[in-house]
C-alpha cells in the first residue's frame, strides 16, 4: 500500500466471524461503532465500522459470516523523518492491525491481529 495522509491507496481486509447469541450489528438506526481496527505501530484507533444488523441464522439464533472491509492508506512512520515524508534510506515501513468487534450486549469478540502489511514510503 502507498503511504498517504488521504484515500489515495487501500487494502482489503476480510473477517470470517461467528456469532453464537445472534447479536451482532446496528438495530433500529443505531450508528455506534461496533468494529475496531487498531495500528499497532501506535496502539491507536486507526477506523471505527458500523456493522449492519445481521439476522439471526437457525434454532440457536446464532449467526456467522465473512466481513470485508476497506482500509486506507495511512504515513509511514520512521523515526526522525516527519510522517508521510520520504526518504532513500527507508523505502518502507510495516505494520500489522489488531481487529475486534463489539456485540449489541457489549461483549468484546477475541482480537484478531492481521498479517505485516507493506508501507511504501517513496
Amino acid at each position: 500500500m502507498e503511504q498517504g495522509f488521504f484515500n489515495e491507496d487501500s487494502v482489503t481486509l476480510v473477517l470470517n466471524f461467528t456469532d453464537g447469541d445472534g447479536d451482532i450489528g446496528d438495530v433500529d438506526g443505531n450508528i455506534m461503532p461496533n468494529l475496531f481496527v487498531i495500528d499497532n505501530r501506535l496502539d491507536t484507533l486507526a477506523d471505527p465500522f458500523v456493522l449492519p444488523n445481521i439476522p439471526a441464522q437457525g434454532i440457536g439464533n446464532g449467526v456467522q459470516g465473512e466481513i470485508r472491509i476497506r482500509l486506507f492508506t495511512t504515513c509511514c512512520l520512521i523515526e526522525g523523518i516527519t510522517p508521510c515524508d520520504s526518504s532513500p534510506d527507508f523505502p518502507t515501513d510495516t505494520l500489522s492491525y489488531d481487529v475486534f468487534m463489539v456485540d449489541r450486549a457489549g461483549n468484546e469478540s477475541n482480537v484478531v491481529t492481521t498479517t505485516m502489511v507493506t508501507l511504501l514510503c517513496n
